[in-house]
């Protein structure tokens, strides 16, 4: 039986769906650059993209 995993660009839109809900990331502020937010999570900008449409 194979486990499924999530798509990394749905972990990365859940992670920032989260952090806006608890207020990490308040309302009003800018997400990070998509080159910036894969360069420090160590992901794809097209991942990265695919996140941020997600949203």
């Amino acid at each position: 039986m194979e486990a499924t995993q999530t798509p990394l660009y749905q972990s990365l839109a859940d992670e920032l769906r989260t952090a806006m809900g608890d207020g990490r990331l308040p309302a009003g502020a800018r997400l990070p650059s998509v080159r910036e937010a894969a360069r420090s999570r160590n992901l794809s900008i097209n991942t990265v993209l695919a996140a941020y449409r997600h949203l």
